[in-house]
Parts: structure tokens; sequence; C-alpha cells
């Protein structure tokens, strides 16, 4: 086995881990586009807009901004806000401003609809590949599944299985790796996307030579890093280590990727 660098492959999984991580804490938070206008007065200098949100029973600030324009468009997400205007005079002092005006922002029937036609952003499958790691094993099948909690997030699940040995010597030669992964997926459209993942598996390696069988069994970390094409075909390369040694593995096969409910 090639050796590798420790802090080279924890800078590589810290990485992995985060990028899902803060995607799916982004995905979360919903935004929508809102005009407030008012009447507009030609004695103004600019007007002051101060938004407070619903935080916990009380309201916060949230946003405060200016225009010259008697209206302002905003980018808020869902929940309950109020708002005031404070004009400035032509010298550009404040004078008083408006009685606080109560609104809500949640999604128009338009903008549901338009939420159902956007990239479906969850992973949930079910496949089988095979791959070559070009060393033990030689020929490996993977069979795996996963479920997608949040937006742009997965957890999998999976198993390796692997043939043939490179050692000449050796009769016989399995292994069998069940592996535990976290990951993001990033569709690029509704039939395709990428996707990379962390995880920890157990390696159980079994080796017949002259009618003697030796048994190997080690925990191993893994990285991958893939694309799923057409919402069938899954390419993925994936990189295991137990900080004294790593394996590569490529492989190419079938993933079923399951429709969304919206």
């Amino acid at each position: 086995m090639n050796k590798i660098p420790l802090f080279l492959f924890l800078i590589i999984n810290l990485f992995l881990i985060s990028v899902p991580v803060f995607i799916s804490a982004q995905a979360n938070e919903r935004v929508f586009s809102r005009r407030l206008s008012w009447q507009e007065d030609e004695n103004v200098y600019r007007y002051a807009i101060e938004i407070d949100k619903m935080e916990n029973g009380t309201f916060r600030r949230h946003l405060s901004e200016f225009t010259a324009a008697s209206y302002i468009n905003v980018s808020l997400p869902e929940g309950e806000y109020r708002y005031r205007i404070i004009p400035h005079d032509i010298l550009d002092r404040p004078t008083r401003g408006t009685q606080w005006i109560r609104f809500d922002v949640y999604p128009t029937e338009t903008e549901q609809k338009n939420e159902s036609s956007e990239l479906y952003a969850r992973y949930h499958t079910i496949g089988i590949c095979a791959g070559s790691s070009f060393v033990d094993p030689v020929i490996a099948a993977t069979i795996h599944g996963s479920f997608s909690p949040f937006k742009y997030f997965f957890i999998q699940a999976g198993a390796d299985i692997g043939f043939i040995s490179t050692f000449e010597e050796v009769d016989s030669y399995y292994s069998l790796y069940p592996f535990l992964n976290i990951g993001c997926f990033l569709p690029l459209n509704a039939n395709a996307g990428f996707y990379t993942g962390v995880g920890i598996g157990f390696q159980y390696s079994s080796y017949t030579v002259l009618n003697e069988t030796v048994d190997i069994s080690i925990f191993v970390f893994n990285a991958a890093v893939g694309m799923v094409l057409w919402n069938m075909v899954n390419v993925q390369y994936t990189i295991k280590t137990n900080f004294s040694g790593v394996n590569h593995l490529a492989s190419i096969g079938y993933v079923y990727r399951f429709k969304e409910r919206l």
C-alpha cells in the first residue's frame, strides 16, 4: 500500500465534512423578495427604512437602509416583521417617522409553484457498482444506499465486496468493507450532479496461502467524490486509509435516484 501523510488526510476529511454541513445549514433558510412602498414627499431628501423581525416573541432590528425613492426592494427570510419610514429633510436631518407597520413574509402561491420547479437537491438512492483498486482487492463490487434528511446533505451506508489478490502465492482471497458516510450533493440539473463524502468502515480480509487462512481486520477511514448522470450512472473515486497506508478504488455502476415528493 502507498503511504499518505496523516495531516493531509485529516485536511481532506475536514474540508469534505465542512462543505455539506455549511451548505445544509444555508439551504434550510428560504428568502423571498418583497417591495415596500409609501407616498412620495417632494420636500424629503431621502428616506430611512427600519425593518424589525419577530424573534422569540420580541421584535429585533433586522435591516436598516436609505433610499431616495418612494419604495424599497428587500429580500427577507420567512417570518413576521414590522417597518417604519423616517424621512430626512433637504438638509438630511431626520424628521418624525411613521408608525410601525406590521407585515408577514411567507411564500405566495406563485412562489410555491416556482419552488416546486427548482432543482431537487436531495439524494435518496440505492445502487450497485464495480471497480478496481489495482491492489487488494483487484476487483470490488459495492452495494450502497443513501438518505437525504436535508437539502444538499445525505447519509450513505453500504459495503464493498472484494475479490482477487495481487499476491501470486495466495490461493483464495475475499474482503468485506461495510461503511457509513456523510456527504453533500450538488445538482447540475434535474438528472445529474456531483457528490462528495467522508466516513468510516471496518475492513475484513481473508487470505488462504498453502491451505492456511490469514484474517486481517482493521478500522478504515474513507473519502469519496463522484458524479451521477441521467439519475442512473454512478462514477466514483474512493480513497481509504488506516493512516499507515492508503488504498484507491475507481468504480462505475448503476444508481436509482428516488424522485422527490413536493
